[in-house]
């Protein structure tokens, strides 16, 4: 879930991770990819794929958004929230609208 971010700016994360986490292996962004691919996992078991696997696109892409503005300092825009705006009223159709 938060591995495009945690990759976009690996080195620095990496010596963060490193330094809090105590991580010995090199690439601690491989976890993050694994309990996403975990988490992902249980949120689709004995539902419909489709409508699933987009709405956890929809959480990633969000996810991504908010922590490279908290956490990278990277600049938010009116045109970013209302991206997420779109995705979240998206979210909301596809969950209210199944059978």
């Amino acid at each position: 879930m938060f591995g495009c971010t945690f990759i976009q700016h690996r080195r620095v994360l990496h010596e963060a991770l490193c330094r809090s986490a105590k991580f010995s292996s090199d690439r601690p962004h491989v976890a993050f990819f694994s309990v996403g691919a975990v988490l992902q996992t249980v949120a689709m078991t004995g539902e419909e794929m489709s409508i699933t696997y987009i709405v956890v696109l929809g959480f990633e892409a969000i996810t991504a958004l908010c922590l490279s503005i908290f956490f990278l300092k990277e600049s938010s825009s009116f045109t970013k929230l209302a991206g997420v705006a779109l995705v979240l009223a998206g979210i909301v159709v596809l969950r209210t609208g199944k059978p």
